[in-house]
């Protein structure tokens, strides 16, 4: 009798890399629809180490390289990042609610530390690099960093 599947044809054996990488896409991923998705964004990562691992291994992600000539602290890079986070929320595709950049927590440590007796703020983003530096080692030294 001829008649719709009652079940998904499997076209290979269980335990082929296709099937298996089917298998993986289906239970480790989200399948779209309005389901959120978290990104994280790392800067200053020069290339991926990944010796000894597997393409196939969605765990196996490899070894950050760090890129040395990475600098956060001048103030254009301060003003950049905070930018990138500020037009990330304008994205239609992004729940602006969500969004969470460190470096906005950090200007927001920074300004409540800082106050002069009147409570303004007596120091924000973005800082002269040696300064930057400074309060990033106090603030990550903190339960917010």
């Amino acid at each position: 009798m001829i008649g719709p599947l009652s079940k998904e044809e499997d076209f290979f054996p269980s335990d082929h890399r296709i099937m298996v990488m089917a298998e993986t896409l289906r239970t480790k991923f989200d399948g779209g629809g309005n389901q959120e998705l978290k990104v994280d964004i790392f800067w200053g990562i020069k290339d991926l180490n990944t010796e000894g691992g597997s393409h196939w291994d969605p765990e196996f992600i490899g070894k950050a390289i760090m890129d040395d000539k990475f600098d956060i602290s001048p103030v254009d890079s301060q003003k950049s990042i905070m930018k990138f986070c500020s037009d990330l929320r304008l994205k239609k595709f992004v729940s602006k609610a969500k969004v969470n950049c460190w470096i906005e927590t950090f200007d927001t440590w920074v300004q409540t530390n800082y106050k002069n007796n009147l409570g303004r703020i007596t120091k924000r983003l973005p800082l002269p690099p040696a300064v930057f530096n400074k309060e990033l080692q106090l603030f990550r030294k903190t339960l917010v960093g």
